[in-house]
Order: structure tokens, then C-alpha cells, then sequence
């Protein structure tokens, strides 16, 4: 369920744009804490790596960030 379908999610969900705005960088990008894990190639398992990186330049984190922008301001364009 998305939070757009949820009880009480106009509220909600404005809220989460302000925070995700607020949190946008100068250089207009959005930065995550070392989340990936990418397993070196000899690792069978890579469900037992605990290695987490960084992504490189936040371009992951900034495309789903405007991705869930981008429907948020069509979800509210279709209700005017």
C-alpha cells in the first residue's frame, strides 16, 4: 500500500515532501548513509557480506527522490 492510499495521507504524505525538500543538498542532490552492498565478485553469498559503501554522488538516492516527487505532484495535479 502506498502512502498516497493511506487514511490521513494528504497530511502524511506533505509532510514527507517537506522533509525530503529540506534535506535536498545545495547542489540540488540527495545523499543517503552507506547503504549498498556490493559483494566483490569471488562472494558466493552475498547475503552474508555485511560490507555496506556509499553510493557515489547520491545518483541512486537523488533519481528515487524524484521519482517520488515527480507522482506525489501528479497525484495532486489530478485531484484539482
Amino acid at each position: 500500500m502506498t502512502l498516497l492510499r493511506m487514511r490521513g495521507a494528504d497530511r502524511q504524505a506533505e509532510e514527507s515532501v517537506s522533509c525530503l525538500l529540506e534535506c535536498q543538498c545545495d547542489d540540488g542532490s540527495w545523499r543517503a548513509p552507506p547503504i549498498l552492498r556490493i559483494p566483490r565478485p569471488n562472494v558466493l553469498l552475498p547475503s552474508e557480506q555485511d560490507r555496506h559503501v556509499p553510493e557515489d554522488k547520491g545518483l541512486l538516492t537523488t533519481a528515487t527522490v524524484t521519482q517520488a516527487l515527480c507522482r506525489f505532484q501528479r497525484v495532486q495535479e489530478r485531484r484539482v
